[in-house]
């Protein structure tokens, strides 16, 4: 599973190792780590730049990633921050063995289908209905001579 994290999502660090004599249960996640934005702004110092292939050109990005539990999932995520000028954004995934790279270029791929997936739908909506009544915002009207009031529909069509 490869998404966006969410601004406000609360991360964990990895639960620690169960200790031989510990009584109960061992824990299921580790220390409260903060929200995706509070993070995001103290790894912004420690971020790397990674060259990557996005919308077909080589880019450079700087981005950070730490491994960490996310209690929706109720398992271990790889999480990305990118860094662009002002704006971040964080991504995730389960799948602990991708790299920064592959991360970020899988994304992008993505981005990109499911831009082109919305054209399409867009398109093919307009083309399904090709004599469909826009809704008319305005009622202009016309004052006749005799002072009486009549509205011209100009929504409808020939």
């Amino acid at each position: 599973m490869l998404s966006r994290l969410r601004v406000n999502t609360t991360l964990f660090a990895l639960p620690p190792e169960h200790q031989k004599h510990q009584l109960g249960r061992s824990r299921k996640y580790g220390d409260k780590m903060g929200n995706a934005t509070t993070l995001a702004n103290e790894f912004h110092e420690r971020a790397t730049t990674y060259s990557v292939n996005l919308y077909g050109k080589q880019r450079d990005v700087l981005a950070f990633d730490n491994i960490m539990m996310l209690k929706t999932l109720k398992c271990a995520v790889r999480v990305v921050w990118i860094y662009r000028r002002s704006q971040w954004v964080a991504l995730f995934t389960t799948d602990l063995d991708l790299t920064v790279e592959q991360i970020i270029e899988y994304y992008g791929a993505r981005w990109k289908i499911e831009a082109a997936f919305q054209k399409r739908s867009s398109r093919k909506s307009v083309a399904q209905k090709p004599n469909s009544k826009l809704p008319c915002r305005y009622q202009p009207s016309q004052l006749l001579h005799d002072g009486r009031h009549r509205n011209l529909d100009l929504c409808r069509s020939p």
